[in-house]
Order: structure tokens, then C-alpha cells, then sequence
């Protein structure tokens, strides 16, 4: 019996990006088991009920036993030395030439020629949805603090001004953790830290487009095949865009400087700390443009 082990993970959006990983897996391995040693137990409650896979082991567990494969990436090498195996499979680190998001940069690592599957992402609908509009916006300004803090877009309140001119029957909705950025404006319902990750989910996945800065949710929201506009400022728009969804982001010599300078917020071309001028000089119109474009179809149904 061929046994597997996929190690994956790290934030929410690699589990969910990476989540194809275990899936293609189960078509060449009669067992396949999944380690998320890097990543938050709240985090892998997005795999509950992934299909064919055997076990989930959280990071406080290490798999015992002998695999045939362990399928890793170069974040999780340290931990896919403690798994016994036969052969180790490893994604290297992408450089600034990737083209590839990450789903299909895994895939065509750890398996040459196979197309890759959608992302899965489990989801649970709270017992009360808050949505209330004939069309529904949610926004998520989250994002890690620390080094990732700086992904976060700072001009949101333009962006809810603007839809509610054009859109004024709209609902304007916060989700997301209580540490993320608030968006101040009277028109937003603020649901951060209302309810339970899959439940956010939930949400998310009857809203008719999600705005969002390059986080966790909006991978979330991809899989789940709702309208996603994805706001970039210094990490890299092929790897970390979500399948399906919209990026928005200003021109710049110097973005992205993910995978480009020791580490995001230095830039590429001074080699000193910048003011983040790739989200500073976003503006709001320019979100807004992205955003009514992608609801054309339903603003038309709803006549708007």
C-alpha cells in the first residue's frame, strides 16, 4: 500500500492554496495524510472534510510510520526531517521570475503534467447571516503583524465612499479578526471578531465580492468562487493571487520586492527601507474602477 504525506501550510492562504497538494496526491497514493506543523490549528479547520485524506495532524503532532512520499516545500524541510520516508519531494522557493500562482507553482513541482485542481476550503454558515442588501460588499484589511503588517492598505474608507455613491443600496461589511485595521465609515458593518473562522467563511461566501488586501480571506474567498479584488502592494501578484481572482496595484519600478530584497519593505533598487509607496500611491478610484467592473453583471441584474 503506497502511503503519502503532505506537509503544508504556514498562513491561511498557503493551507487553502496548498490544500491541492494532498487532493492530486490521493490520485497516486492509496493513503495520504496531511501535517500542518507551521500553521495555526484555528488555520487548518479550512481543511475539515478535504477529500481522501486519512489523517491531519496539527503542529503539536508529529506522523509516526513509514511514508513511500512526503511532499514538502522549502519552509517545512526541518519538520519533513523528522517523518520517516523513503523519498522526500521538495518545492523550492520561488524567485521574482515566477509566473506561476502558488497552487499550480506546488503542482508542477511535486507533479509534472498534472493539471491542478481548485482550492478547497472547507466553510460553515452561522446560524444568523448579516447580510442584508440586494448587493453585498465585504472588506478584510487583515493581515499578520510584523513583517506581513505592511501588506496592509491604508485608504479603504475612500474605497466604501465612493461605492456607496455609485452603489447606494449596498452593504458595506468588515470580517476579519479584532487586530485588523478598522474601516471608519458609517455605511460599514463591522463583523470582526463576530464569529468563528469556517463561519466567516460562511459569510464570505454569499457576499457578491469581497475587496481585500493580500490576506488569508481572500484566498478563502477565491475558493469559494466569489467575486475577489485582491489590493497588492510589496508581495508578488503571480504568486500570491488567488486563482480566479482580480488584482489591483500601482505601477512601480520598484514592486514587488518580494523575493527581490531581503525582505519585504526594503527596496530592490536603493537596498534601504521604503515608505511603501506602492500602496501609497494607490488610490481609491482606482480600487473602485476594479470593483464596479467586476460587479457589472449584478449591479445589470439588480438595475443598478
Amino acid at each position: 500500500m503506497s502511503k503519502a504525506l503532505a506537509i503544508i501550510g504556514n498562513g491561511l492562504g498557503n493551507l487553502i492554496e496548498q490544500s491541492v497538494v494532498p487532493i492530486v496526491a490521493a490520485g497516486v497514493h492509496q493513503v495520504v495524510d496531511i501535517w500542518t506543523p507551521c500553521s495555526s490549528p484555528v488555520f487548518t479547520d479550512v481543511l475539515t472534510g478535504i477529500p481522501r485524506a486519512a489523517t491531519i495532524y496539527q503542529n503539536h503532532q508529529t506522523p509516526s510510520g513509514v511514508y513511500d512520499t512526503v511532499y514538502t516545500s522549502w519552509l517545512m524541510r526541518k519538520a519533513a526531517r523528522k517523518v520517516t520516508s523513503r523519498q522526500v519531494i521538495t518545492v523550492p522557493q520561488p524567485t521574482a521570475a515566477n509566473k506561476l500562482g502558488e497552487a499550480d507553482y506546488f503542482i508542477s513541482h511535486m507533479f509534472p503534467g498534472i493539471q491542478t485542481p481548485p482550492a478547497y476550503c472547507a466553510v460553515e454558515l452561522p446560524k444568523a447571516m448579516p447580510l442584508r442588501g440586494s448587493v453585498n460588499i465585504a472588506f478584510c484589511t487583515g493581515s499578520q503583524k510584523g513583517e506581513w503588517e505592511i501588506k496592509r492598505y491604508q485608504q479603504f474608507e475612500g474605497v466604501v465612499a465612493t461605492l456607496e455613491q455609485r452603489i447606494p443600496d449596498a452593504f458595506f461589511y468588515l470580517l476579519g479578526i479584532d487586530s485588523d485595521s478598522p474601516i471608519k465609515h458609517p455605511r460599514i458593518v463591522d463583523l470582526r471578531g463576530k464569529y468563528t473562522l469556517l463561519e466567516t467563511i460562511g459569510v464570505l461566501s454569499k457576499c457578491d465580492l469581497l475587496i481585500s488586501n493580500d490576506s488569508g480571506l481572500a484566498h478563502a474567498a477565491a475558493a469559494k468562487k466569489v467575486l475577489t479584488l485582491v489590493v497588492f502592494g510589496p508581495t508578488q501578484v503571480a504568486k500570491n493571487l488567488p486563482a480566479g481572482a482580480t488584482a489591483v496595484y500601482t505601477q512601480l519600478p520598484c514592486r514587488p520586492c518580494q523575493y527581490r530584497s531581503y525582505k519585504l519593505g526594503v527596496s530592490p533598487i536603493t537596498k534601504k527601507k521604503c515608505g511603501i509607496e506602492c500602496l501609497r500611491q494607490l488610490h481609491p478610484d482606482d480600487i473602485t474602477k476594479q470593483a464596479l467592473y467586476l460587479l457589472r453583471n449584478k449591479l445589470a441584474a439588480v438595475g443598478v
